[in-house]
């Protein structure tokens, strides 16, 4: 695929063989298949695209993709499981971070509980997850 604006954009391409997939091309379904190994502590992950252009709900994906030997009912998050958004700088020029903890089977938003993650995450947005269980993320 020779097309910049395509998701699968091939910069060593040297002709359109009509393989270029694009935004329009995966509304209303996910196509993706990815599983990410998360290590006990800190692992920096990214929000995928697909999930952003679906307006899929972030910690619905979270607990549901997560699992790890010897858990048998999600979510599979443990008391003190973190979350740290990283929206990077706003428009503004203010750094504003989300972080979330899961307590008593949910996961709760720290700082301004008034806030949406769902609202405030973006493609290529990054996120730390703290887990205290090594496992995989299955999306």
């Amino acid at each position: 695929c020779t097309d910049v604006s395509a998701l699968n954009f091939d910069i060593y391409a040297t002709f359109d063989d009509d393989s270029c997939i694009y935004r329009d091309d995966i509304f209303g379904e996910a196509q993706t298949t990815t599983s990410t190994i998360v290590y006990s502590g800190f692992n920096t992950l990214t929000y995928p695209l697909e999930f952003v252009r679906l307006e899929f709900n972030f910690f619905d994906i979270l607990n549901q993709g997560y699992e790890y030997e010897g858990c048998e009912e999600k979510p599979c998050f443990n008391e003190l499981d973190t979350i740290v958004i990283l929206n990077g700088q706003k428009e503004d020029e203010s750094d504003e971070h989300i972080t979330a903890v899961f307590i008593d089977g949910e996961w709760k938003i720290s700082g301004d509980y008034g806030l949406s993650i769902d609202d405030n995450i973006k493609s290529g947005d990054g996120f730390l997850l703290h887990v205290q269980e090594e496992g995989v993320i299955n999306l």
